[in-house]
């Protein structure tokens, strides 16, 4: 008799776990079905519970960049001298990125990393490159959008080598005072090239050409001043194919 009650209770407490358990299973179940296919953590029934034991809730896929593949179709402006910074107005293409990296490439070249850069839409970047004594010629442009996928526009970019004045020596002396000009992009005497000096008091000019000048390099020139009625100072300059150099101050005694 005893043995049949014990036998009647055990069947009736079995099938209690099994309903509580069925019920717990089909909380867990119910968001599962609703997101099938996701990756799936541990998630609190009861905030004030802690963790349900073997039950599982969508975990949110984490934010990814998207790969998006850039587009270059031209730059403004597509040149600039190596004696200064250049700001880019319009970089312009298609599916730019917020992120994005701008550089100037060329063979045995360093690369020319753009400052600045600021993706004002999709279809436009602005930037800034420092080209100072860069290496003339040209150079192909990239963008890279974050992830790495790139565009490059071929040839894109010029860099002009104008001349740069660093130093005169000496800086003053009388007439034909013998002058070391010291600087870069003289361009070995090309035709056309000039030594310039501005006389201040009355603006005029005096230009020697490479072949009245002793000494004529990428880097240095020598040549003498020659010093008009009264002048007392001048500057100094280069001015080749490419361009005027800056002027350096040179003093009459």
């Amino acid at each position: 008799m005893n043995a049949t009650r014990s036998s009647k209770r055990m069947r009736r407490v079995s099938l209690v776990s099994l309903f509580v358990a069925a019920l717990m299973g089909l909380a867990c179940l119910v968001p599962m079905l609703a997101q099938a296919g996701t990756p799936y953590a541990p998630v609190k029934l009861n905030p004030a519970a802690g963790p349900a034991k073997g039950c599982m809730t969508p975990r949110q896929p984490d934010s990814v960049a998207r790969l998006v593949q850039p587009s270059v179709v031209s730059i403004d402006p597509s040149w600039g001298r190596n004696i200064e910074s250049v700001s880019v107005t319009n970089l312009a293409g298609d599916n730019f990125v917020n992120g994005a990296t701008v550089r100037l490439t060329a063979q045995w070249k360093p690369d020319i990393m753009a400052a600045d850069v600021s993706v004002a839409s999709s279809s436009r970047i602005t930037c800034t490159f420092d080209l100072r004594k860069a290496p003339s010629g040209r150079r192909d442009l990239v963008v890279t959008n974050p992830g790495g996928k790139s565009s490059t526009l071929a040839g894109g970019f010029t860099v002009l080598e104008q001349p740069y004045v660093t130093e005169i020596s000496p800086a003053s002396g009388g007439p034909w005072t013998t002058i070391t000009i010291k600087g870069f992009g003289f361009g070995q005497g090309l035709p056309g090239s000039l030594v310039r000096f501005y006389w201040l008091l009355n603006k005029s000019n005096t230009y020697m050409q490479p072949m009245f000048c002793f000494y004529w390099t990428d880097t240095e020139i020598k040549t003498v001043v020659y010093v008009p009625f009264y002048q007392t100072v001048a500057t100094v300059g280069v001015i080749t194919p490419y361009g005027p150099s800056n002027g350096v101050v040179f003093t009459v005694k």
